[in-house]
């Protein structure tokens, strides 16, 4: 197993550069920094594969988590101006690599929460688990799902007038970008309501596009949110995928498992190389 320590992940340099990556074996992949900006177009938490395109879908999530009356924004986000906000890399205590899979470890005083992220093999989906593993106090979690839809060699731009189709059911939301695009879906385990919000965030800055001349900056949409209170060791999952809702794993010990026994662990070497060679194809 892999430990990257806090030292490294509390210098925003370094949480910048450093990258995890994880693939489902078709050619989609969820990938980003370790301190949860994205810092290439390439990066998304569901960048599905089809057979004439790899599309980014979710991007990110941004997560916070209220203990008692103190609220922790534990994302992190590069704007064009170069503000990062939040700075949640700094609660960042460690990250574990296991094979290929990561787990974020959020740590302090009042509080630790851990974040793994895996795929399902041959399959265009995504997991993404929380768990409280201690609170001091009643603690809420706040999820922020940003989205887009998008090829990876571009970027997107908002508008006010656009605005995602968003369908809901009990523990699944639908997204269509535009006619045209393929829905992809978000589904909660435990199910859980969103809270309906239809924003744009905009103007996110990745650096390394940015470092080679390139356009570098998007926006994303937010439908909404999920609100979830979490008791110690209780856990809460994410799904975003591509697949018929009703065809997807909801128990996410069953599918961290399914996903352990199918992935292969990449080196950081491997990961650049693995983003070079999506870049060649455009020759940019």
């Amino acid at each position: 197993m892999l430990i990257i320590p806090r030292e490294i992940c509390c210098d925003l340099d370094h949480a910048l550069d450093y990258e995890w990556l994880v693939t489902n074996g078709l050619g989609g992949y969820a990938a980003s920094s370790i301190s949860g900006a994205n810092t290439r177009r390439y990066h998304g938490l569901l960048v599905a594969a089809f057979p004439t395109a790899h599309i980014v879908t979710l991007s990110k999530i941004d997560e916070e988590l209220e203990v008692g009356d103190t609220l922790y924004r534990l994302g992190t986000n590069e704007y064009e101006s170069g503000t990062i906000y939040p700075e949640g890399y700094l609660f960042l205590e460690r990250v574990e690599v296991d094979g290929a899979i990561p787990t974020f470890v959020y740590h302090s005083a009042n509080f630790t929460l851990v974040k793994t992220i895996w795929m399902e093999p041959g399959r265009n989906t995504t997991f993404v688990r929380y768990t409280l593993e201690t609170a001091s106090a009643p603690a809420q979690l706040t999820l922020l799902p940003l989205c887009t839809y998008r090829n990876i060699h571009t970027e997107l731009r908002g508008a006010a007038d656009w605005r995602f189709g968003i369908t809901t059911q009990a523990d699944a939301v639908t997204i269509v970008a535009h006619s045209g695009a393929v829905p992809y879906h978000l589904i909660t385990s435990p199910a859980t309501s969103l809270v309906p919000l239809d924003l744009w965030y905009w103007r996110f800055r990745h650096r390394i596009e940015q470092a080679r001349g390139l356009d570098s900056v998007e926006d994303l949409y937010l439908p909404g949110l999920w609100r979830i209170h979490l008791s110690p060791h209780q856990s809460f999952t994410v799904i975003a995928t591509t697949q018929d809702p009703a065809l997807v794993e909801r128990e996410g010990t069953v599918a961290l498992q399914h996903a352990r026994a199918n992935t292969q662990p990449m080196d950081r070497s491997e990961i650049i190389q693995f983003f070079e060679t999506l870049r060649a194809q455009t020759g940019a």
